[in-house]
């Protein structure tokens, strides 16, 4: 089996048939052999005798073969392994799954960190919560690098044959082997998920413009005696006199997140100045004064309230799969003619893996001629951002025609408009794209994140009321800046790119119309040749110097041109506000006494509808029966789970909510809570069930994490 894998991935023909045709080949061999193994053996089986079976046997074996391939059951439920066999391949899902999700934990900690404490509001969590979904790399990536390193290897054991004597007599006996499997196979990849190639990367900015306005409120009461010219009687009276002082403190720059990738994800933060009311902080006495003491502040503050900005870029991808992945007993490089078959086998183990698009024969024969292969992979990428939950998909079809007529303008391609537009601002989904308040960390505005001296021009170097960065950021009063920089005979003075393409009478990069014209005003300055691709990727790189940002933009543009559609996505669920989901647990019961506990399982429709779930899949099953998608079914775990929702104590406990329990690790029971301390989940004994989590076995393992949905 192991060498007529090796010989699939090696020759072009077999591994094409094994990505694209073995799965359909063998659902047709299978039927053929159903029908007619009867009818062939009576009829050749008269006229050749035995070789009639030899042949049948040889047929029978390459439809076993075939159907492995096909079903490259990695995880799987078939084969000749035993249960601790099984439990340990599974178990290997389980641990990359969970250590893949924790990938994003640095971040999400940083920008919690930032704003953590008074005067700064908390970052939104359901802002957070979709970071950690959308931003680490499918796990089907490790592995199918496992699977290649195995397949690649001369002699190979699997793994798990160690292990086949491990006693599974028990749920005792289950519960300490899938601990002790979980601990053999974490520590084992502790070097592939510490590994550069795979660690989170923060670039960190500082905050600017923050300040504390003060005002004091005095009030002075003063005693005051006169005497009766009259009478000569004395008499007291007091007064009271008010008076106000203002004055402003500004505040220390911080670090704060500018943007992050892990393999081929990435996210760009922008930030807003926002200034709250005046609040009362305190009193104070000086003497005969009182003194009320009222703060307002200006914050520099992460815009987490829309769509977090990720994107995924292909070419990144293949430069982690063929230069920089963890080589070593879990993982190898992958060479060019074999990176369609590793694509493939992903996209099978993980049915939400991207689709991505390559010209594998480019990269083979590019390959054959060039030792290093990085120059090989952006040549061979035809579409630079593939699919992904952070993507909307298409680029909208209402702007195409601005699109163009701002290209036909300038003589630049309206699909790498698009392109810019998709990179800058999402498509506008962006806050900042349409609110000067709002920009990146480093200042860029509006729709195509233009710096605002190049907006301008550069020959502005400043005013008494408005300083400039040596980046091209320009700060002043909002307003002021807002006039300055949209003003056409301002723009023409200081020779800058922005363009009144609405004819309104301002320039605005706040305004789309001004906006994509403006872009393609620059890139026709910086260079830009239809038709050439290298004065197009020198004019993208006056937009951004990154090398991976031009070729991200050209490459998606190249499928916007072709009509690939890049689309994507599934649902995120809310910040968990609301109260506990009680139907939620009515649609769990059909399954009690009708169900089994079969780790890994209900990721597919076969299992669920032969009842076969594991704890984390029953839960995702059951919230999906009534409207709730919690992430992709196949990398659904515990990990993932604990991660969703509002946290609750254990005190306002609601049906519906999810309970969880420390047993093999850490959170590594998951179940719904049904009220009266009892829940409903899939336990390795019983199948779902209720269980009473209010004493014994359960209430020991409770961990008192519970998670509102």
């Amino acid at each position: 089996m192991g060498q007529i894998a090796k010989s699939a991935v090696k020759n072009k023909r077999s591994r094409r048939l094994a990505a694209k045709g073995f799965k359909a080949a063998a659902k047709f061999l299978k039927f053929f052999m159903q029908k007619f193994i009867p009818m062939i053996i009576k009829t050749v089986g008269s006229y050749i005798g035995s070789y009639a079976l030899i042949i049948i046997l040889l047929m029978v074996l390459l439809f076993i073969v075939m159907d492995s391939v096909a079903d490259f059951d990695f995880f799987g439920k078939g084969g000749e392994r035993n249960k601790a066999e099984v439990l340990f391949d599974n178990t290997i899902k389980e641990v990359v799954v969970d250590r893949t999700q924790q990938l994003a934990d640095p971040l999400v900690d940083q920008l919690q960190s930032q704003q953590s404490s008074h005067p700064y509001p908390p970052v939104n969590e359901a802002f957070l919560e979709e970071i950690r979904t959308k931003l680490v790399p499918s796990w089907a990536l490790t592995a199918t690098l496992y699977n290649y390193k195995n397949l690649k290897r001369k002699s190979y054991k699997a793994w798990h044959e160690e292990y086949r004597d491990t006693p599974m007599d028990t749920e005792d006996d289950r519960e300490k082997a899938q601990e002790k499997f979980y601990g053999v196979i974490n520590e084992a990849y502790d070097y592939y998920f510490t590994h550069p190639s795979v660690n989170l990367k923060i670039n960190m900015g500082k905050s600017s413009g923050e300040k504390k306005d003060v005002r004091e409120e005095i009030s002075c009461t003063y005693e005051s005696t006169s005497t009766d010219p009259d009478t000569g009687e004395e008499t007291s009276s007091s007064y009271t006199e008010t008076s106000t002082n203002q004055f402003t403190e500004d505040l220390p720059a911080r670090d704060v997140v500018s943007d992050a990738s892990i393999v081929y994800s990435s996210v760009a933060f922008t930030y807003s100045l926002v200034t709250g009311e005046y609040e009362h902080v305190g009193s104070r006495s000086e003497g005969n004064c009182t003194i009320e003491v009222y703060h307002k502040y200006t914050l520099y503050l992460l815009d987490d309230q829309g769509t977090v900005p990720i994107t995924y870029s292909a070419e990144a991808l293949l430069y982690f799969l063929m230069v920089d992945n963890p080589e070593g007993e879990l993982a190898r490089l992958v060479k060019a003619r074999d990176v369609e078959y590793v694509l493939e086998t992903a996209s099978h183990i993980d049915s939400n893996f991207p689709e991505v698009g390559v010209n594998y024969e480019k990269l083979i024969a590019c390959a054959i001629y060039k030792p290093d292969v990085t120059s090989c992979i952006s040549s061979s990428i035809t579409s630079g951002l593939f699919s992904g939950p952070g993507l909307a998909g298409w680029y909208p079809e209402s702007l195409k025609e601005l699109y163009e007529m701002a290209g036909q303008a300038y003589g630049v391609d309206w699909w790498i408009l698009a392109s810019v537009h998709a990179e800058e601002t999402t498509f506008s989904a962006n806050p900042a794209a349409s609110d000067p308040s709002k920009g990146s960390p480093v200042g860029a505005k509006g729709h195509f994140q233009f710096m605002l001296r190049t907006w301008i021009g550069w020959g502005f170097e400043g005013s008494p009321t408005m300083r400039v960065t040596s980046n091209g950021h320009i700060i002043g009063p909002l307003d002021s800046v807002i006039t300055f920089v949209t003003n056409p005979a301002t723009i023409s003075k200081y020779r800058g790119y922005g363009v009144d393409a609405n004819a309104n009478g301002a320039a605005s990069p706040w305004e789309i119309e001004d906006a994509v014209f403006s872009a393609a005003n620059y890139l026709k300055a910086s260079g830009y040749v239809i038709g050439n691709e290298a004065q197009i990727k020198k004019a993208l790189r006056s937009y951004n110097k990154s090398t991976v940002y031009v070729n991200s933009v050209y490459n998606r543009g190249l499928s916007f041109k072709n009509g690939a559609a890049i689309g994507g996505g599934h649902l995120i669920i809310g910040d968990g506000t609301g109260g506990g989901n009680v139907s939620v647990v009515e649609v769990g019961k059909k399954w009690i006494g009708n169900s089994v506990y079969d780790f890994g399982g209900g990721r597919n429709q076969n299992d669920i509808k032969n009842g076969r779930f594991d704890c984390s899949s029953f839960v995702h099953w059951a919230f999906k029966q009534v409207g709730i998608d919690l992430g992709p079914l196949t990398s659904t775990s515990t990990e993932t789970l604990k991660n969703k929702g509002k946290a609750v104590s254990t005190s306002e406990m609601q049906p519906g909510d999810i309970v969880f329990f420390d047993t093999y690790k850490k959170d590594g029971h998951v179940g719904i809570y049904v009220g009266d301390g009892k829940f409903i989940g899939c336990q390795g004994s019983t199948g779902v069930a209720i269980a009473d989590m209010s004493r014994g076995y359960w209430k020991e393992k409770f961990n008192g994490r519970v998670k509102r949905i």
